[in-house]
């Protein structure tokens, strides 16, 4: 069986440790799809040394929806992804808000730069 060359690798967001007790690492497009999720879930400020790394979904979530609000979430979470992981085009966003369980689940279509498989991810942010 080939060894996949890791291209990019990041750490894994629920800190679990692989066989040999370390910190396990997301590799390749899991490790895109790790920071497309860790983009969508900061909020603006809570990264103290980035403040401004985040996409700022959480703050307009729960406001009153209409047409113009949707738009507004489509494209703050396409330019936040672009902006903050340079590896990334998003094709598509596409949003399935449940009022009735407070929460939004986000599904990002997008081609990783030099890579032309379309890839997917979907975060849902709540309150």
């Amino acid at each position: 069986m080939a060894t996949v060359p890791v291209v990019w690798s990041e750490l894994d967001p629920l800190f679990f440790q692989d066989v040999q007790g370390n910190l396990a690492l997301d590799i390749n497009e899991n490790a895109v799809r790790a920071s497309i999720d860790n983009i969508l879930g900061t909020s603006p400020g809570e990264r103290i040394f980035l403040p401004t790394f985040a996409s700022g979904i959480k703050q307009i979530l729960f406001e009153p929806m209409n047409t113009n609000k949707l738009n507004a979430m489509t494209n703050s979470i396409k330019t936040s992804v672009e902006t903050w992981d340079n590896r990334v085009t998003v094709q598509n966003v596409s949003l399935v808000i449940n009022t009735d369980s407070n929460y939004v689940a986000i599904t990002v279509s997008f081609n990783i730069v030099g890579v032309t498989q379309l890839l997917t991810t979907t975060t849902t942010i709540s309150a």
